[in-house]
Parts: structure tokens; C-alpha cells; sequence
């Protein structure tokens, strides 16, 4: 007994899942054992832990950011003169609720000068100013636009906010600070998705999953999906941790919180170690979600957690270097457990891999389907492409 209580206090993780603990020790031999962890150590086993709260209060159901999206009644205002779109009805209506009026319109010159910026960072040319000025037709200002943005610039001006938004960089920071060679190929997918002006759900999807998209016959998109998933694999790294499968869970953290930030204007990480203090997140949500993406590895060998990151050949061209890319690879499926207080050495239950409850259906990615990933039928899957569906989904909030 006293050697069960030694062994078993030393023991970092869940003792309940060691067969020897369990085969050794009688019923009331393990109760004695468990409450002198729980007392003098202050560990806990799993099966002692109550599931995390996953029940909301009509408060937190009803707060409008996780309402289904509607179509508004355009308010009634007492200018209509100066309405140009239904656009305009909520803006001058709170203007009038306030006492105040529009500002005057902006002279020709003063619009293109401000639409050119606005669009591509850039000043209008003298050229570009005296045709407008000299363009009296009611479709000046269309004209102008529609050039705007079909230029290369519009796309460099726009696709950078974005690439802000998800922590574009071409290093790790950190420790190591490694440069990741390709990284500027998922810049370049950005900005020429800007560019072609790529549905914003297809933009979703190939970001989260497009390496888990049907493969197709047509070179570009394959190109263009492996290239989107650069997103997976950007962002800070420790490389010089020690404990690599704690640098894993820091990199899926990374990933949560971008995603949770870009897709869903949510703090997601906020759960890693307990629930939300604010927003209707659970820590099961984001354990949820962490079982999704650490069944998605950025590197070659884990073990080292190296700068050796998956990098793939797309094509080859005789006489030229191979295409190449930075993607991740699909490995086993894996449910985590709840780390308590974000401590992976102490764990709760195991969460079925799913999405935040409170804003959709959590889903149980199914592992009978067999689902197409880069060309290979595999059985299973992580569940990221039909995160990144249901992130897509024009009804989402549900």
C-alpha cells in the first residue's frame, strides 16, 4: 500500500488509465489511494472529474452576435434625396436620430484622390485625374472603381489587412525565429484571391481544408488549395522547446486562436484552461477543436519538432526546380482530454472532436465515411474539412 501511494504520487497524468493500478489494488484500496492523491498532491482522476459545463443560460443563447443573420427593414428617414442605397437609410438615420446632417458631397477631385487610396494605397495619377475630370457621364465614378479594382494593387492594399489578421509572417519568432521558405506563396494566394475576387466561403475552406478538397484535374486549383492551407502552417513556433508535444498543443492554440479571431470574431483560446469568462465557451469546446487540429501535423518529424515543416512538390517542369509548398499532413485522428487549467499533465475527459456548441451543432466527425484528401480515399478523418464547411455555411450562426 505504502508503495502504491509512492508510485502513484509520483505519476504525472491520469493513474486511472494504468492497468497495473487497477489490477493491483482493491475497491477500497483505490478509494484510500484517490483520496490521499486528491489530499496531499491534489491530483484528481479523470473519472472523478464532472463533465464540463455544456448547458447555457437563455442570457448566453440569446446574445445577438450568435443569432442566425437576418435581412433588417431598411429604417424610414426624412431626407430621402439623399439616399442612394438602402445602405444609406441606417447611416442617415442615425444621423437624424443625433440632430445632424450629411456632409456635403466631395468634389471630383477630392473622390478619386480618396477612392484610389481607399482601394489601392496608392495616389491617382495626373492622367488618371483629368480623365475622371473630364468624364461627365453618370458612370465616372463606376468607371473609376470598376479600375480600381482590377488593378494588381487593390489586392496588395486589401490581401494585406488579412494577412494581419492571421499573423502572417515569414519566420517562426520566438526562440529559433526560422525562416520558412515558401510562407510568401500563401501571401502571394492571398492577394491573388483578392485579386480574382474568391467567394469569401471558397476563400474559408481552402484556407482551413483545401488540402482535404476533392482533387480535381485542373493544376492551378490544386495549386492554389495546397497553397491556402499555408495559413496551418504560419505563426509563432517554439522550436526550441524541449517538450515537443507541449510546443504541439502550443501550435494548435495558435491555430484555435487565429481561427476563432479571423473566421468567427471569438476568443476561443480563452478556454484552454478553463472556461470563458465572458463569451458562451467551454472548455470541452476547445478541446473540441484542439482534437482537430492536432490530428493535423505541420512537421516531418514530431519528435524533433524541427524546422523540417511538410513541404510538397505540386509539379516539375524539365530543366526547373519543383514547384513546392508549405502544407499540413493528415495524421491518426485523436480525441484529447480537458486539461485542467491548460496543464497537460493534468487531464479530464476525453472531448469528442466538435465545434463551439453555443454558436452551431457540435458535430462527431464521422470515421466510418471514407472521405478524398489529396488524391488518396482514406477512412476517417480529422474533422477539419467539415470545420471548415461548417465555419462556411451561409446559415452559421444556426
Amino acid at each position: 500500500m505504502g508503495k502504491a501511494l509512492s508510485w502513484a504520487g509520483s505519476f504525472r497524468g491520469d493513474v486511472g488509465e494504468v492497468a497495473v493500478y487497477n489490477k493491483a489494488l482493491t475497491d477500497a484500496e483505490r478509494q484510500a489511494v484517490e483520496g490521499h492523491l486528491a489530499d496531499k498532491f491534489g491530483i484528481v482522476l479523470a473519472s472523478q472529474i464532472a463533465a464540463t459545463r455544456a448547458t447555457f443560460t437563455p442570457e448566453e443563447t440569446s446574445f445577438w452576435a450568435y443569432q442566425p443573420v437576418r435581412n433588417p427593414t431598411p429604417p424610414s428617414v426624412k431626407n430621402e434625396a439623399w439616399i442612394k442605397s438602402p445602405l444609406d437609410r441606417f447611416i442617415l438615420a442615425k444621423l437624424e436620430e443625433n440632430n445632424l446632417t450629411p456632409a456635403s458631397p466631395a468634389d471630383k477631385r477630392t473622390l478619386i484622390r480618396r477612392v484610389t487610396f481607399d482601394l489601392t494605397g496608392l495616389p491617382p495619377s495626373p492622367e488618371e485625374i483629368e480623365v475622371f475630370l473630364k468624364d461627365d457621364s453618370p458612370q465616372a465614378f463606376e468607371k473609376v472603381v470598376n479600375r480600381l479594382l482590377d488593378s494588381p494593387h487593390y489586392g496588395e492594399r486589401w490581401g494585406r489587412h488579412w494577412l494581419d489578421v492571421v499573423r502572417y509572417a515569414e519566420s517562426t519568432a520566438n526562440d529559433a525565429n526560422a525562416v520558412m521558405r515558401y510562407a510568401w506563396r500563401y501571401r502571394n494566394y492571398v492577394i491573388d484571391a483578392f485579386n480574382r475576387d474568391l467567394p469569401y466561403d471558397q476563400f474559408i475552406v481552402e484556407q482551413l481544408a483545401g488540402d482535404l478538397l476533392p482533387t480535381t484535374d485542373d493544376l492551378n486549383a490544386r495549386i492554389r488549395r495546397m497553397t491556402a492551407t499555408g495559413y496551418l502552417m504560419i505563426g509563432p513556433k517554439a522550436l526550441a522547446e524541449t517538450d515537443k508535444e507541449q510546443s504541439r498543443l502550443d501550435i494548435v492554440d495558435d491555430q484555435i486562436d487565429v481561427t476563432g479571431r479571423a473566421f468567427l470574431g471569438l476568443t476561443i483560446a480563452c478556454a484552454r484552461c478553463h472556461d470563458h469568462k465572458f463569451d458562451a465557451i467551454r472548455a470541452v469546446d476547445y478541446y473540441a477543436l484542439a482534437g482537430i487540429f492536432r490530428s493535423t501535423e505541420p512537421f516531418k518529424d514530431e519528435a524533433r519538432n524541427s524546422s523540417m515543416w511538410w513541404e510538397f512538390p505540386l509539379f516539375e517542369a524539365p530543366g526547373e526546380k519543383p514547384f513546392m509548398v508549405m502544407a499540413p499532413k493528415e495524421t491518426t485522428p485523436r480525441n484529447l482530454r480537458v486539461h485542467l487549467r491548460g496543464d497537460r499533465f493534468t487531464l479530464g475527459q476525453v472531448v469528442p472532436r466538435g465545434f463551439v456548441q453555443v454558436v452551431g451543432r457540435a458535430f462527431q466527425p464521422d470515421s466510418t465515411k471514407a472521405r478524398v484528401g489529396r488524391g488518396s480515399p482514406t477512412n476517417g478523418g480529422s474533422g477539419r474539412l467539415e470545420h471548415a464547411h461548417w465555419i462556411a455555411r451561409k446559415d452559421n450562426p444556426q
